[in-house]
């Protein structure tokens, strides 16, 4: 697999008018967007430290090459190299690949959650597969339990995008310029993992709050509030006390829930019919505290300062690759992290929008602190509360765990519209 993308300073390059583009973000890049993701001078984040994206290190074309086979994957790079060795200068080059049971550096299940793209690629074939049973409601706004169907012009150019009632496409995504019909914006960001740091800081703070408030909080326990699952991926809200294999290896449970009551739904499986057991809601966040990353990101059917039916409109498609060897307890000197990218069609709607409005802040979309896994909150201090047992619990700290060291803003067009591009850039038309 080789896909493509074209930062603003790279259209600049070409001689490809952008201008056309309502996303002004694209021209400014993210290196100028920085301070307002709280990538602060003087921190871990610095921009100036960047192994890409600034000004000295730009990323104007990006080739992401992606291959099972790690030798197949050296060939085909070098293949790259040698083709365009007399054109391109190479300022950023990162072999990524997925840890044993897809987990991230500080051991969490990762890539669970994606939204389904709503469409068919013929009369009789959904692009994404359909599974709750046609006579429930639900299979009309899902595509599996807690996987919510997206109209793709959130994603894509030249489609209908989400309006306040799912169901109902809402204006489509002008594609302007025309090449870019079928195209994407594309995040990348460089995110580096301290994991001894969030290890120690967790312990810490669990010890606080059994100091303070005489409850038993294991560290485990503080990690999986402040991301809202488990390690290996059970969410809080479906089983509070600890992790359930039962559920974590079940794609039609691991994402059943939304913060409020959720009746039990029959699900259609290569094997027959599976009956998915009803949710009890979580509307106060007694079992996934508002302010775990997972709730912070993606309220679901919670309440937001944007209203009940915003949430649907800022989702993303994610994906996240590892860099760097796991922490063994002696190496915490090796760089470790997450190649983080997204594909939507607006960056500054989406993207920016769940980084500065949400994961950043510590009153939105509601009140009940910073996200403690991916925030940068404005004061350096990331600050939260929660309930356990019957008290309340509070966790403070301005250690950074997470910090960017990498980014850029680009676009990701289709065949058709990369062959355009090229051929403006050709004929500086």
């Amino acid at each position: 697999m080789i896909a493509h993308a074209i930062s603003g300073r790279g259209f600049a390059k070409l001689g490809v008018n952008i201008a056309g583009f309502v996303d002004v973000k694209l021209r400014q890049g993210m290196y100028l967007n920085a301070s307002g993701l709280n990538d602060k001078p003087g921190s871990r984040s610095d921009r100036r430290s960047w192994k890409f994206g600034t000004p000295e290190t730009p990323l104007d074309y990006l080739f992401t090459l992606g291959c099972d086979d790690p030798d197949k994957l050296r060939k085909k790079r070098q293949q790259l190299l040698d083709l365009f060795a007399d054109s391109i200068a190479v300022t950023y080059d990162e072999l990524c690949s997925r840890l044993p049971n897809d987990i991230e550096h500080f051991g969490f299940k990762d890539g669970i959650s994606q939204p389904a793209v709503r469409g068919k690629i013929n009369e009789n074939t959904f692009f994404a597969n359909r599974y709750i049973e046609a006579n429930d409601a639900r299979s009309n706004d899902f595509a599996r339990p807690g996987q919510p169907l997206i109209w793709p012009g959130q994603f894509l150019f030249g489609y209908p995008t989400q309006s306040k009632q799912p169901g109902i496409p809402g204006s489509e995504k002008e594609s302007k310029p025309a090449w870019s019909q079928n195209g994407s914006y594309l995040v990348i960001r460089r995110l580096n993992q301290d994991v001894p740091l969030f290890e120690q800081q967790m312990a810490s703070m669990a010890a606080s709050i059994r100091d303070q408030n005489d409850v038993d909080i294991s560290a485990d326990t503080l990690m999986a509030k402040c991301v809202g699952r488990w390690k290996d991926g059970t969410p809080l809200t479906v089983s509070p006390n600890g992790p359930n294999s039962d559920i974590s290896d079940d794609n039609n449970r691991i994402n059943h829930f939304s913060f409020v009551n959720e009746a039990e739904v029959t699900v259609n499986t290569a094997h027959g019919q599976q009956t998915v057991a009803s949710i009890e809601q979580d509307i106060i966040g007694k079992k996934c505290p508002h302010f775990a990353h997972i709730r912070k990101i993606n309220p679901r059917q919670d309440g937001t300062d944007k209203g009940r039916n915003d949430t649907l409109s800022r989702l993303i498609l994610r994906r996240g690759i590892p860099f760097g060897k796991p922490y063994d307890g002696t190496n915490e000197n090796q760089e470790r992290g997450l190649l983080f990218m997204s594909y939507q069609s607006s960056i500054k709607e989406q993207f920016e929008f769940l980084q500065r409005n949400w994961a950043n802040a510590v009153g939105r979309p509601s009140v009940a602190g910073h996200d403690f896994i991916i925030g940068q909150p404005d004061n350096d201090k990331k600050v939260a509360r929660f309930s356990y047992g019957e008290q309340q619990a509070q966790i403070s700290s301005d250690a950074e765990w997470i910090f960017t060291t990498g980014g850029e803003y680009l676009f990701a067009p289709g065949i058709n519209g990369l062959r355009e591009i090229l051929f403006e850039a050709k004929n500086g038309s």
